[in-house]
């Protein structure tokens, strides 16, 4: 995983554009209906900041809608008008 975000030009002068890449991992486990995933970042580049940073994140996933899975799969004629036989 890796990101990097950088300032957008300002019309203040003096103003110190700051920016930065991360890169970390991520670790995930889905327990059903339900995803876990935590990651964790750390700088490798940055400006104006003063510092390399680390970072931690938890996300949790839940599903707020899900289509049934219960409704039988439509069936096709094996043979009957409009059935196309390969010979």
């Amino acid at each position: 995983m890796a990101f990097a975000s950088t300032d957008l030009p300002t019309r203040f002068p003096g103003y110190r554009r700051q920016g930065q890449i991360a890169v970390g991992g991520l670790v995930g486990y889905n327990f059903g209906p339900v995803n876990l995933q935590a990651y964790v970042t750390q700088d490798v580049v940055e400006r104006n900041y003063g510092g390399r940073d680390t970072r931690g994140w938890l996300r949790v996933i839940v599903p707020i809608y899900k289509e049934s899975t219960n409704a039988a799969a439509p069936s096709v004629p094996l043979t009957g008008p409009g059935r196309i036989e390969r010979r």
